[in-house]
């Protein structure tokens, strides 16, 4: 029996970049894991506090929601009513709230999740230099200053092959 510790796969954010990643097995998960504790206590904090506020938008939505789903216009009296949930100033302040505690859980994610999941998995990187210089492990370059999607790539690569049955991810 051979068993894959590694796959390799052809970007599709960026042509000619190959990259190769570890799949993961619970021992490495356990490292990647302990690295990055806190930042999931955190997000989830901010999680909670974030699903604790009610959305002040809720109500546009559902006056959106049901004129869409009886395939029609808002009426004016409806569109009366979205611009004075629109207008108030306490909904407004709800909504700079809630916006500030999801670009917080924003940044965690990608300050030190992201990043430690692509340390953790990410083997390899051919075709891709930065700054004229080849990218190599702990990867800070690449985390640094590659593109966005690229960046996206790696994460994404990462998580569906983190060594997790479909039954473990749902655990």
């Amino acid at each position: 029996m051979n068993i894959e510790s590694t796959f390799t796969q052809d970007s599709q954010a960026r042509i000619g970049v190959r990259f190769t990643m570890r799949v993961l097995n619970q021992y490495q998960r356990a490292l990647r894991d302990s690295k990055i504790i806190d930042a999931r206590v955190q997000v989830s904090e901010l999680s909670r506090q974030l699903h604790a506020i009610p959305d002040p938008d809720a109500e546009i939505d559902e006056i959106r929601s049901r004129a869409k789903k009886e395939n029609r216009e808002v009426t004016g009296d409806e569109q009366a009513r979205i611009d004075a949930i629109t207008a108030d100033p306490e909904r407004f302040k709800t909504r700079i709230e809630r916006a500030t505690l999801d670009h917080r859980i924003g940044l965690i994610i990608n300050t030190e999740l992201k990043p430690a999941y692509i340390r953790a998995s990410l083997q390899s990187v051919e075709g891709l230099e930065i700054d004229g210089q080849s990218l190599k492990e702990p990867w800070d370059a690449l985390i640094q200053k590659a593109p966005d999607e690229l960046l996206d790539e790696l994460y994404v690569a990462a998580q569906l092959n983190s060594g997790l049955t479909q039954a473990q991810e749902k655990n």
